[in-house]
């Protein structure tokens, strides 16, 4: 059978101040430099696309 650890309390109180402080630095993360790539490659093929097939003097060789 395994031993059980004894739990350590503390011998002085906790700072609250700091913890606090701590926790602000928290957050949401940004999206990735991958994603960020990604969506502005998808934007700049849509844009791509609707300029070209919004041309008349153009036709298309079907």
């Amino acid at each position: 059978m395994p031993k059980r650890h004894a739990v350590k309390l503390q011998k002085r109180p906790r700072n609250w101040v700091t913890l606090v402080a701590i926790a602000q630095k928290g957050g949401a993360h940004g999206k990735s430099e991958k994603a960020l790539r990604r969506t502005e490659r998808q934007h700049t093929q849509m844009s791509a696309r609707e300029a070209f097939s919004s041309r008349e003097d153009v036709l298309l060789a079907a």
